[in-house]
């Protein structure tokens, strides 16, 4: 565990080399968008988080390790010194030996604050969602209205860590394959394409942009209606994906996960321009726009939040 906490300070090799590559990998954060069940996906976001955050030195004050056959479990208390200060931290590690080597299948972090109150913004699962999509261009046809636009949905749980914690794995792991169900259900009643899922959150593309909306309140009052627990965020933005695939990628699939990150929980955001284009119905109901700045993108964006309660 001592060589896990000398990773934090950049080598991204040697952290990749402390990875397990069986299933059931998990690494999990204080953030509520940092769960991530997927070892590439961990060993990718806690190098860009390390590049976000700048260097890192952990100092330990206690701990204690134990091993039982082929697993071993360590927990230390710690003090974290990064971008002028010290804050508290708790890290604990399960390791599985594999050809003689210890190898991480779960890291939780602790630090007791949301990532913004460092005063950085690190990534998050909706930022890895369109970084990867971004990167991989997945084929949106199916998705594209005959003017050439995709609107495009990205949701995520808002408070998942804490919510695992408070219920336990089990449990936790049967409310979050319950979220997913909803999810998929939702999209499929408005017949839009699941471009990517990673943890907790989905991207999803559709033709139309009533239909987007209309599946993203049904999935605030599906969730509403079983369990007011689960709280998920929505961001809608719509793009232009045919004839400017560049911009599409390049900026409309940012702009539509920047929206959902603005969103608080159970709350559904939308850019000018998904309202403009379900506004000739009485449909769907609008709270007044707010100007944001969003991150890496120039200017102001006007958003308006959805009253889906109402609908």
């Amino acid at each position: 565990m001592l060589e896990v906490l000398e990773t934090f300070n950049g080598d991204e090799a040697a952290w990749r080399r402390l990875w397990s590559t069986r299933p059931g990998v998990i690494s999990v954060g204080t953030d509520p968008r940092e769960w991530w069940d997927d070892a590439e996906v961990a060993i990718s976001l806690h190098g860009r988080q390390t590049i976000d955050r700048g260097p890192a030195t952990f100092l330990v004050q206690d701990g204690a390790a134990f091993q039982e056959g082929s697993v071993g479990w360590a927990i230390f208390n710690t003090e974290v010194e990064w971008m002028g200060g010290r804050t508290p931290a708790r890290l604990t590690g399960i390791f599985h030996l594999e050809r003689r080597m210890w190898k991480l299948v779960h890291l939780h972090r602790s630090f007791g604050i949301l990532n913004e109150e460092y005063g950085a913004h690190l990534t998050t699962s909706i930022e890895s969602i369109a970084e990867s999509v971004s990167d991989e261009r997945p084929d949106v046809t199916r998705a594209t209205a005959p003017n050439g636009t995709v609107t495009v949905l990205f949701t995520d749980m808002e408070g998942s860590t804490q919510l695992m914690e408070r219920l336990g794995e089990k449990d936790w792991m049967a409310v979050l394959h319950d979220h997913n169900r909803v999810v998929r259900d939702q999209a499929a009643r408005q017949s839009g394409f699941e471009v990517k899922s990673q943890g907790d959150g989905f991207m999803l593309a559709f033709s139309s942009a009533r239909n987007a909306l209309r599946c993203a309140v049904g999935i605030q009052q599906e969730l509403a209606y079983r369990d007011d627990m689960v709280r998920v965020r929505i961001g809608l933005h719509t793009a232009e994906a045919i004839r400017e695939a560049d911009d599409f990628y390049g900026k409309g699939v940012v702009l539509a996960a920047r929206v959902a990150a603005e969103a608080r929980g159970a709350e559904i955001l939308v850019s000018s321009l998904v309202r403009d284009l379900v506004d000739t119905s009485d449909e769907f109901s609008f709270g007044d726009p707010v100007e944001v700045e969003l991150k890496g993108l120039n200017g102001f964006y006007r958003l308006y939040a959805v009253r889906w309660r109402d609908s």
